[in-house]
């Protein structure tokens, strides 16, 4: 595997609240939760957290904001400048998807390196989940220059530089906590399993 994954933990939260990271499913918070399993499966020097402008004590696993202010495209731009000497690849996950199994994961991954372009975009029924979704580490100058144009859309990014698609089998572990109401939806879905 030439990926590195990162967990991006850096939005604003306003829907739930308060910070989705420090939200608390089955004895952990969903940032210790994701570092966890992700870690399990690829290794924890293949973790890396993308904290926004705050800081949650991972050191040198937490990769800052270089550009803030552009949600998830902040932390895939940070990423690639950190990462981009180290491997071919960024693997997007959110933090507020505490569900989705890393195992499908590693899946697309194999698929991402594989498939010969830019991007590989998770498809998730009739749409593509861009924040579990795979970004080679050669799309910088494309993703300054949306930056520097102020659109911020991954999928917007996706479609200037071209995408594969990976169909994943179990989209229902997919899903966004981004309200109390689906994080209660998550509760009761994660204490079922």
């Amino acid at each position: 595997m030439n990926t590195k994954i990162v967990i991006c933990a850096g939005g604003k939260s306003r829907r739930m609240g308060c910070d989705k990271a420090g939200l608390e499913l089955c004895g952990e918070s969903l940032l210790e939760r994701a570092v966890r399993r992700y870690s399990e499966r690829f290794g924890e020097e293949n973790v890396f957290v993308a904290p926004g402008e705050r800081t949650y004590g991972y050191g040198a696993a937490e990769i800052p904001d270089l550009l803030p202010g552009c949600g998830p495209m902040s932390a895939l731009h940070a990423s690639i400048v950190r990462l981009g000497g180290q491997c071919a690849g960024i693997f997007l996950t959110a933090v507020d998807m505490p569900l989705a199994e890393p195992v499908l994961a590693e899946r697309l991954i194999e698929f991402a390196e594989s498939a010969g372009e830019k991007i590989t975009l998770c498809k998730n029924g009739a749409g593509c989940e861009t924040l579990f979704s795979w970004y080679g580490t050669g799309i910088l100058p494309e993703t300054e220059e949306c930056m520097r144009l102020e659109k911020y859309s991954l999928f917007g990014l996706a479609k200037k530089v071209g995408f594969a698609e990976f169909t994943a089998e179990r989209t229902e572990t997919l899903f966004n906590a981004n309200t109390p109401e689906e994080f209660g939806e998550v509760k009761r879905r994660g204490t079922a399993r």
